[in-house]
This record gives C-alpha cells, sequence and structure tokens, in this order.
C-alpha cells in the first residue's frame, strides 16, 4: 500500500499562501513543474530544505525540486 501524504499540495499552498502570498505562486510553479514533468512521463521530487521544514509543521522559504 501507497504511503499517504503528510500533507496534500493544497494544504500546502494554503499554508504558503497565508504567510506569503509570494510563496503561494511560489508552490504553484511548483506544482505545475511537477505536472509537466509526470505528462511527460517523469518523476518530480520535492527536496531539501522544504522537505524538512513541512515534516516541521514550518512554512518552506522556497522549494527545491528533482527532476528524474
Amino acid at each position: 500500500m501507497p504511503a499517504q501524504p503528510i500533507l496534500t499540495p493544497e494544504e500546502i499552498a494554503r499554508r504558503c499562501h497565508a504567510a506569503d502570498p509570494a510563496l503561494g505562486r511560489r508552490w504553484q510553479v511548483v506544482i505545475n513543474i511537477a505536472e509537466s514533468v509526470h505528462r511527460d512521463h517523469g518523476v518530480a521530487y520535492l527536496v531539501g530544505g522544504a522537505v524538512r521544514d513541512l515534516l516541521l509543521g514550518r512554512v518552506p522559504e522556497d522549494f527545491d525540486v528533482e527532476v528524474h
């Protein structure tokens, strides 16, 4: 059984936008990149400090995406 997400993309978007509307817009760019990569049969991973911040309940300052 696949692991359940700790936070959904929608919840991350709400938290980021509430903290800073510009950060909310950057999160939407991350989602757009992930969707584009997925359409091309690739995989996009959220990596780096944003993962740590989200796991700790913090709002990330930025997002790093690894694409395969």
